[in-house]
């Protein structure tokens, strides 16, 4: 076969058109990348979730830098509540969103936990996120003065408790005195 222009050109076209296939289409398997991020850590009381003690005889900050909220009611030589009843404690904390974003907010007590309701307004917020509320994104609230407080903002709840002793109930106190944990859950729509 000649050396001419056209098989020179059938030649390099067929040797890039090989070469493609041979290199793929563009796709690829894995890919590792290292990047830098930061996270940074705050209190219960500044956190994008933020939780605000209201009634401080029986709500209040663990630890020096308002780290975690934490309930306690009938302990440290308090009077505890009453067996066979269901006892109300009205507007104990309060949970702001200082997201970007509306959420929806729940609470879940542990499998073992009965008896005990979480409630924003009259409504029941414990369980999953059918009981849910809605928060709208607001801002880190300082200094809250609990007559300052208007429900209708949006940006935050108040939350109560209620435990409830009786049969149908069925709360009773923890076997080894250390109390129980909530997971306080926070979701957008997304």
């Amino acid at each position: 076969m000649k050396i001419t222009r056209r098989n020179t050109l059938i030649g390099l076209g067929g040797l890039a058109g090989g070469i493609g296939l041979i290199g793929g289409t563009g796709a690829f398997d894995t890919v590792q990348a290292d990047r830098d991020f930061a996270v940074e850590l705050d209190g219960d009381a500044s956190a994008l979730l933020q939780l605000i003690p209201l009634d401080e005889d029986y709500v209040q900050f663990d630890g020096e830098d308002n780290e975690l909220l934490e309930i306690n009611i009938g302990t440290d030589d308090d009077a505890g509540i009453n067996d066979n009843a269901v006892t109300t404690f009205n507007d104990l904390f309060l949970v702001a969103n200082n997201g970007t974003e509306d959420v929806d907010i729940w609470f879940e007590t542990g499998e073992d936990v009965e008896g005990v309701t979480f409630k924003a307004g009259d409504a029941d917020i414990t369980g999953g996120d059918e009981n849910s509320e809605n928060i709208e994104p607001g801002g880190v609230r300082e200094d809250i003065e609990e007559d300052d407080l208007d429900e209708e903002e949006g940006d935050y709840m108040l939350v109560s408790l209620e435990i409830d002793t009786t049969a149908d109930g069925g709360y009773t106190e923890p076997d080894d005195g250390n109390g129980y944990s909530i997971t306080v859950h926070a979701s957008t729509d997304e």
